[in-house]
């Protein structure tokens, strides 16, 4: 994706995500306009038409690129356009239906991708629920339409969509952006603009370079007015709620309800259900019945790496219910906290309020960054540290957060033991009391174990100093799970310290495309020679392994 991830968080808080990709609607919006352009130039007669269209749709598909949102758009518009070449109703559900299908004979794994569920999502709640809803608000159509139908129609659609999208967006985002029926009632229309003069740019452009400029000037006003919706959007206070992960029978109970309501006689009636759907819903979340927690089960220890870019931010979740919480990612060019939009969603959704320990294994931005909001946002119950200082605004505000919540802080030094929990430990094993090394050298190094499985943990130190522990402690460091040091860097990963770890799995928490080269392929060859899977953030992002206390294994966390 060419936008960055402010951009995208923006839109997604505000409920418009949507337009930032290929779908049905914009794809349907291009194929209309084509059709207009090729009628008002009386091209051949209506089936030539619309078979130069459907021609049309497939080359803008094939030019845009094969990816899974492309393809279920020109599916759909397709077989609208099929439809009409055949003089058939087009009916929208069985069309939805159709193109769901002929998707999955394409690739079954669509099945379990959320664009996949969000895109059929959306058009089946428009097939559905959208005409329930115009039953009650405008119930009479033998009348006269008014002005404001057209807007009404239009906010009928969105909270369709909202309503009939929410288990899955609940599922996987654990977010419900309460302001997204405004902002889409404000912003499709302008966004079908910007699409339909979009394609209508390249004939005014053989026309005149004048004009195509000009063009390109009213275009770029209107996507100004929808980035200003949006920002404006975010502004606004509770406008995004983060909500905990929905069990299967919180979302299978939620559809049963939706049905129950749309199924209703008349508005009156529809209101009615809507109340008791909601207290039963209300009833069902305190009750804990509706909410699962995937992370803390009994006789497991979880072990989640965060996608944080280049940085890193690792969560120990114990078989007790005790969370732990090792560095918490950078900031954004913007200065935002990146855990904001990948650690703090994940923690409201598996109802992660207490942390029972924080800690920061070295003053560098990447690590220390999102602390500060890690100990605001959550309850902690002391905050471990190597004792480093910086004078950074983020260093500044985790001090002020530890002085106003009166955190304790414990600093750690070589040869601390920590117990975690019942049968989890951690061993730190660097760095020395006093040491004047470099930053990173004095990083906290920590191995935790539970029972017989254990996970290392060297932050950013040199091979220089991971040389200096395998004389130090030998074979103590081999671990099922090891994080490569300092994010896969050349400078890291010595032979003798990959040997003496002998890990199953080697963690690389990275950015995407990072100037840094990171992991460089010759750290990644290194641990592979060993025989070590390596998983990587920066190419699938968050990465969540267990242990049963005798081996480790790779879990899913979607």
């Amino acid at each position: 994706k060419a936008l960055s991830d402010d951009i995208w968080e923006d839109f997604q808080n505000a409920g418009l995500s949507h337009i930032l990709v290929v779908s049905g609607f914009n794809l349907g919006l291009i194929s209309w306009a084509l059709y207009i352009v090729l009628r008002m130039l009386r091209l051949g007669r209506r089936e030539i038409r619309i078979a130069l269209v459907m021609l049309g749709t497939l080359c803008y598909g094939a030019l845009i690129g094969p990816q899974p949102s492309v393809v279920r758009a020109v599916i759909v518009v397709e077989l609208i356009l099929i439809a009409k070449l055949l003089e058939r109703k087009a009916d929208l559900t069985n069309i939805t239906a159709g193109a769901a299908l002929l998707d999955l004979v394409l690739d079954p794994a669509h099945l379990f991708d959320v664009s996949f569920q969000l895109s059929y999502g959306a058009v089946f709640s428009l097939s559905l629920i959208a005409p329930a809803l115009d039953r009650f608000f405008l119930p009479d159509d033998e009348r006269p339409r008014r002005w404001y139908d057209v807007f009404t129609k239009g906010a009928i659609g969105t909270t369709a969509i909202l309503f009939g999208t929410l288990p899955i967006v609940l599922f996987h985002f654990h977010q419900l952006s309460v302001i997204s029926i405004v902002t889409n009632f404000l912003t499709i229309p302008l966004a079908s603009i910007a699409t339909i003069f979009s394609v209508l740019l390249l004939p005014i452009a053989f026309i005149s370079s004048w004009l195509a400029l000009v063009y390109v000037d009213a275009v770029s006003a209107v996507i100004y007015l929808i980035r200003t919706i949006v920002a404006l959007a975010n502004e606004v206070p509770f406008a995004v709620i983060r909500l905990p992960h929905p069990s299967v029978i919180f979302v299978f109970a939620y559809v049963l309800g939706l049905l129950y309501i749309i199924r209703a006689a008349s508005g009156r009636m529809a209101v009615g259900r809507s109340l008791v759907v909601v207290l039963l819903t209300l009833s069902l979340a305190s009750s804990g019945i509706g909410l699962t927690n995937t992370l803390s089960k009994e006789g497991t220890c979880s072990i989640f790496f965060f996608d944080v870019g280049q940085g890193d931010a690792t969560l120990i979740a114990t078989p007790n219910g005790k969370y732990y919480m090792i560095d918490g990612g950078g900031l954004t060019r913007s200065g935002n906290t990146i855990a904001e939009r990948s650690v703090f969603p994940f923690l409201t959704a598996e109802q992660v309020s207490d942390i029972n320990g924080l800690f920061s294994t070295h003053m560098h931005l990447d690590h220390y960054g999102g602390l500060a909001a890690l100990a605001s946002e959550r309850s902690v119950d002391t905050l471990y540290s190597c004792g480093g200082k910086a004078s950074t605004p983020a260093a500044r505000a985790l001090d002020s957060v530890v002085a106003a919540e009166q955190l304790p802080v414990r600093y750690l030094n070589c040869g601390d033991v920590l117990r975690l929990d019942d049968e989890v430990t951690a061993y730190v094993l660097s760095p020395e009391q006093n040491s004047h090394s470099p930053v990173n050298e004095r990083s906290l190094v920590m191995k935790i174990v539970y029972r017989e499985t254990s996970i290392l943990l060297p932050a950013d130190i040199s091979a220089e100093t991971e040389e200096l522990l395998v004389k130090q402690y030998g074979s103590f460091l081999q671990s099922d799970i090891v994080k490569v040091a300092h994010h896969g860097s050349r400078s890291s990963s010595a032979s003798s310290f990959i040997e003496a770890t002998r890990p199953e799995f080697a963690v690389v928490s990275s950015g995407r495309r990072n100037r840094h080269g990171h992991p460089h392929p010759d750290v990644v060859q290194a641990w592979q020679s060993q025989k070590a899977v390596v998983a990587r953030t920066d190419l699938e992002g968050a990465l969540a392994f267990e242990s049963d206390g005798s081996s480790v294994r790779r879990t899913s966390w979607r």
